[in-house]
């Protein structure tokens, strides 16, 4: 990993990453240019620049995913564990520098960030004790075993740049797989520490490999037409419904079990007897957290009518009473960016949707 001094207009958030593939354990560049990754928050600042990569760079990641996985398929359960538990302590000792990178690169106010730290921690807790409990546990038929299945693809979200992949990762790495990463574009420097920790703790060659660049239209769709041609035995998703529906037609076609974790908008019913104040407050919550562009969020609001007016005018105070604005420079803020310009512009069409069907 290398860092460079940053715009001479946002020298005081940090360096900008140079970063890279790693295939085989190794940092390589992309077959294709590079792509930079700027801030959410302030487009002058260079978080990190990564490859672009093609067809051609996810086949060789496909290549030292499949080689290295009888090693790694035949290591001892207590060996990944503790693969497992060395890259949390590393995550852990270094989770001011990395909830800071999250915030610079998606926006989320420094307390989500230090939660997204958190949550992949747990993340690494959670299923070292899964695997622990499986191991000692009876399982149906006669001589059955839990074994690897061979290379999982991995596409996952950023707006949840840690602990999205990482609820895919770990499971993955634990049970004897090996991995074939596609970062998401949005958040490609926290995905790559995230990957530095695990090599720290001595994650082996191949084991897992990371091919950076652009969504459906470039390194996307390379890597979603590895499914068709054999590269992978299993593929995780975390993101969009509707890129969901693809990566599950392709899986169907190519008789694979997908692994989906799709985003997806919840409704709140508020009944006459709840405490109103409290619903309120985590209405608010819940719509508003990260912008409101967590991938699973409120989007409806079912009231009873004996409190439907109440219930609003309270949820309307709290509402009028968050704080917009810049994470970086006023970390108490409740709401930072949007994500990016995708984002934005469906937050607009949306908002011009609720007017034309008569909210005000």
């Amino acid at each position: 990993m290398y860092v460079k001094a940053n715009s001479p207009h946002a020298v005081a958030a940090g360096k900008s990453v140079i970063g890279f593939n790693i295939v085989n354990g190794k940092e390589v560049e992309g077959d294709l240019a590079l792509i930079q990754s700027k801030s959410a928050v302030d487009h002058r600042d260079l978080v990190g620049m990564f490859p672009d990569s093609g067809e051609k760079d996810v086949a060789r990641a496909a290549k030292a995913a499949a080689d290295a996985f009888k090693g790694w398929s035949r290591t001892s359960t207590a060996t990944r564990e503790g693969l497992v538990e060395r890259t949390a302590g590393i995550l852990a000792t270094h989770r001011d520098i990395l909830a800071r990178t999250i915030t610079r690169e998606i926006g989320m106010t420094p307390a989500e960030a230090q939660a997204e730290v958190q949550e992949t921690l747990d993340a690494c807790a959670f299923f070292i004790q899964e695997t622990r409990q499986a191991e000692g546990r009876a399982l149906p038929g006669a001589g059955a075993r839990r074994r690897p299945v061979g290379v999982c693809g991995l596409l996952a979200t950023g707006t949840s740049p840690m602990a999205a992949p990482a609820r895919k990762l770990i499971p993955a790495l634990l049970s004897g797989n090996t991995l074939v990463w596609k970062p998401s574009e949005n958040a490609p420097t926290a995905a790559y520490l995230l990957l530095r920790a695990l090599l720290e703790a001595g994650l082996p060659p191949g084991v897992v490999n990371t091919v950076n660049g652009r969504g459906r239209a470039g390194c996307g769709k390379h890597v979603l037409a590895g499914i068709e041609k054999g590269h992978f035995q299993s593929f995780s998703f975390a993101g969009s419904t509707a890129l969901g529906r693809t990566v599950g037609e392709l899986c169907g076609r190519a008789l694979l079990l997908p692994n989906l974790e799709l985003a997806g908008k919840g409704a709140m019913v508020v009944m006459p007897d709840a405490d109103l104040g409290q619903a309120a407050g985590e209405a608010v919550r819940a719509a508003f957290a990260q912008a409101g562009q967590r991938s699973l969020g409120l989007i409806s609001l079912l009231l009873h009518e004996a409190c439907a007016a109440e219930f609003k005018q309270r949820f309307l105070d709290l509402v009028a009473r968050l704080e917009v604005g810049n994470p970086m420079t006023d970390p108490g803020v409740a709401y930072g960016p949007m994500f990016n310009a995708r984002s934005a512009t469906a937050f607009r069409e949306h908002r011009e949707l609720g007017r034309t069907e008569g909210a005000v």
